[in-house]
């Protein structure tokens, strides 16, 4: 479990700094340019991706904790469908941006409360609480950074519908792609 923490650890790290540390980020700039920076940056995600999906394919998560998937099978894929529509709004705009100043990170916190209501092994809660407690203080030291939150500007009906669509096909492409990232068929767990 150590690759997985490691992973969850660089990952919750290298963005938080960015977040709380602007004189940091302002030295490496200047010593390896913003190009560099992003190319470091960029490295140190992707290690941290691949860490966590090699920790994560190693463990077997034998250790049970809790099995409530039962009883949380449907408002898991209920929050699913809500995050992907989440992360939609954070690349289309929409009147969903109205509720939700930060749509991508709010859609990682119910990603990760998706995933505690059907998992109960350790890896899992190693993994689904670190996105959860990661994406939560991303969310309030941004808001700190940027103070007050007014967002009032409209729009058409049309892009909600468009988000939703565009939310929807996140989901299946996620659904489809599961057994491939995580060694998990959903379409082979016990109903």
């Amino acid at each position: 479990m150590i690759y997985l923490f490691t992973g969850i650890m660089s990952w919750s790290l290298v963005h938080l700094l960015t977040v709380t540390k602007h004189d940091l980020r302002a030295k490496i700039i200047a010593k390896i340019g913003t190009i560099g920076y992003r190319l470091l940056f960029s490295i140190i995600v992707i290690g941290s991706l691949a860490l966590i999906v090699y920790g994560w394919r190693q463990d077997e998560g034998l250790e049970i904790y809790y099995d409530i998937y039962s009883y949380g099978i449907v408002p898991a894929l209920v929050l699913m469908i809500f995050a992907c529509v989440l992360v939609a709004t954070s690349f289309v705009k929409s009147n969903f941006n109205r509720k939700f100043r930060r749509p991508l990170l709010s859609g990682f916190s119910i990603w990760a409360i998706a995933h505690l209501l059907m998992n109960g092994d350790g890896r899992s809660l190693l993994l689904f609480a670190g996105m959860l407690v990661w994406s939560q203080l991303m969310i309030a030291f941004l808001n700190r950074r940027d103070g007050v939150w007014v967002n009032d500007q409209k729009y058409l009906p049309h892009q909600g519908a468009k988000v939703f669509c565009i939310g929807l096909l996140i989901f299946i492409g996620l659904v489809f792609l599961h057994p491939y990232i995580t060694g998990i068929d959903l379409q082979t767990l016990p109903h």
